[in-house]
């Protein structure tokens, strides 16, 4: 990959009080704390979070969505919610329960604030209807503009969260381009996506690491 250039280029923003707040609150229970999904249900709606299990999940989905709605056997997921476009938590552990370590070693405020962008986009485009995506077909999946932006954040947070003495972008760059390997998502990209596609994913990961590295001076 070579150097990228400066970009004078807008970025949808990822940062969100609400997200802050809630992992904040969640932060603030015992290691050994167990959460029903009510109590998390009303944690979240603290911060206009919503957290729900599988079948609420898919009773609450436009019929056309269904289709394209992960599966019951995915144990936990995050969308933004088609009809109230609020960020949306989805938890099928097969527990009755949900362990407070589950929240330490999952990235849910990475992962929300990745939702937090698709939520900045559709208001960018209120009059637009915008369908659940089709991650099963990863090409098309992956390549989606909105999903670009998105995971190009992922990716961004992934890099400064694995290689936290980074203090530049091309810094950020030269440590994903040498570790590949150790990048699972980024590779998953790389290999679904043409070319032209991964040049403005890398564009975005240039652009996010900017941002990220400078909010955390």
């Amino acid at each position: 990959m070579k150097y990228l250039k400066k970009f004078n280029e807008a970025i949808v923003d990822y940062k969100s009080d609400s997200v802050d707040g809630l992992m904040g609150e969640i932060n603030t229970y015992p290691r050994h704390h167990r959460f029903q999904i009510s109590e998390l249900t009303s944690l979240g709606a603290e911060y206009n979070i919503e957290i729900v299990d599988y079948n609420t999940f898919l009773n609450d989905l436009p019929e056309r969505d269904k289709a394209t709605a992960p599966p019951r056997t995915a144990q936990f997921f995050a969308l933004v919610n088609p009809v109230t476009k609020r960020p949306r938590v989805v938890l099928n552990l097969p527990m009755p329960f949900i362990p407070k370590d589950f929240f330490d070693q999952v990235p849910l405020g990475d992962i929300l604030k990745h939702e937090q962008i698709h939520i900045g986009q559709h208001s960018r485009r209120p009059n637009i209807d915008m369908p659940l995506p089709e991650p099963k077909d990863q090409k098309k999946y992956f390549s989606n503009k909105d999903e670009v932006m998105a995971f190009s954040f992922s990716v961004a947070k992934e890099i400064v969260t694995m290689f936290p003495t980074i203090t530049t972008p091309r810094e950020g760059i030269d440590k994903l381009t040498q570790n590949l390997g150790r990048f699972r998502l980024y590779g998953d990209i790389k290999r679904n996506v043409d070319p032209f596609i991964l040049k403005r994913y890398n564009k975005y990961i240039y652009l996010y690491l900017e941002d990220l590295l400078k909010t955390e001076e």
